[in-house]
């Protein structure tokens, strides 16, 4: 817990182990605790967890170390966890029990106000992976804002889950999996993800043709984008899985029962919204990598399995190409929903920009009812 001093100046708790591991545990009752992953053994009831005013875990080093949280209730409120590596043997990938990883359980997770979680490289590490266990994740912003790049002062969000290979060279390391799933951990789903202002980001920004690709997962039973825009101005709301470099870019998929972006339970439209972004993009240059995918189904493992309702209003989902080689690889765009809801300047698109002859991907739409708000303008082109 942050503290403040004599003067009123709030000195912020850090708790750091670098190249170590970080195991946090609260409980709320008598029992036992698994010593290898804070598993209840006794029934007993998880306690809360408080970040706030600063406060900060952190393993980084060359090849950073681990962190575990588990709880019944974990609030983020400007605080952060970090584990960045540098210039590691490969981030530990041929001994995954040591690789860097952020692994967080807890019924209800809420991150506030520039709450940060990163596992990033800036080397030849591999970023590490980023796990969220949950029945329930929250974000909103509040007055922090936290830049996607440091040399981008538009680009901003209010809340940041980072899993960026951020080397340009092509010795960098592969980017890291994001996934958010429920809180029993592989197999389960989450009952509610409401990302508002927040951005989940897995870019890679250098490598080569044959670094392991990364994902974004979320699988849950009600997911939420929403954009109500940051206090001055600033891109927010993104789930982007970008490759700046010669590696491919990530993979993006929702496995939910519903998915609604800028758009109320009732399916209204949220006044006043700023554009959501789910892409996965490349730069220009017949060497840059392919884009990955973008898929939205059901919860079930199977690719056949149905979303209940996708409805988007003022949100963008594209693997759009702007740079490639006849050769490389389409990023396909996949919803398999029975009802699809597109509104108010919703585009869905693979176009190909670049001179390179790249192709654009497919985008295929497996419905039972697809509705398209003609009024305020909808856009579904390849």
């Amino acid at each position: 817990q942050s503290g403040t001093l004599d003067n009123g100046t709030v000195q912020p708790a850090r708790l750091s182990a670098p190249g170590g591991q970080i195991n946090l545990a609260s409980v709320a009752s008598p029992g036992e605790l698994s010593a290898v992953d804070f598993t209840p053994l006794s029934g007993m009831t998880m306690g809360n967890i408080s970040l706030s005013q600063g406060a900060s875990l952190e393993t980084s080093a060359d090849t950073a170390g681990r962190i575990s949280i588990r709880g019944g209730q974990l609030m983020m409120d400007d605080a952060s966890i970090k584990v960045i590596s540098m210039n590691g043997p490969g981030g530990g990938i041929d001994t995954p029990n040591s690789s860097p990883t952020i692994s967080i359980t807890a019924e209800t997770v809420a991150l506030r106000n520039g709450a940060l979680i990163t596992a990033d490289s800036y080397g030849t590490a591999a970023a590490g992976d980023i796990t969220l266990n949950v029945d329930t994740l929250t974000t909103q912003a509040g007055v922090n804002r936290l830049p996607l790049n440091p040399t981008n002062n538009f680009n901003f969000a209010g809340n940041f889950i980072a899993s960026d290979s951020r080397s340009t060279d092509a010795g960098g390391g592969p980017a890291g999996n994001i996934t958010i799933q429920g809180v029993g951990g592989p197999g389960t789903a989450a009952a509610s993800v409401l990302l508002k202002d927040s951005t989940i980001s897995s870019r890679i920004f250098g490598g080569t043709t044959t670094t392991r690709p990364s994902g974004i997962t979320i699988t849950a039973d009600s997911v939420v984008l929403a954009n109500e825009g940051l206090p001055a101005g600033g891109r927010a709301a993104t789930i982007v899985a970008n490759t700046l470099g010669t590696a491919p870019g990530g993979h993006v998929a929702f496995n939910v029962n519903t998915l609604r972006s800028n758009v109320n339970p009732d399916e209204t439209l949220m006044p006043g919204t700023k554009t959501v972004f789910v892409i996965s993009n490349n730069d220009p240059g017949v060497t840059a990598g392919p884009t990955g995918t973008i898929t939205i189904s059901g919860i079930r493992p199977e690719s056949t399995d149905a979303a209940q309702l996708v409805a988007v209003n003022n949100t963008f989902i594209t693997t759009g190409v702007d740079g490639g080689n006849p050769r490389t690889a389409p990023g396909n765009i996949t919803i398999t929903t029975d009802t699809l809801s597109l509104d108010t300047g919703t585009q869905i698109f693979t176009a190909s920009f670049g001179d390179g002859g790249a192709p654009a991907g497919n985008i295929t739409l497996n419905v039972n009812t697809l509705r398209g708000n003609a009024t305020h303008g909808t856009l579904i082109t390849g």
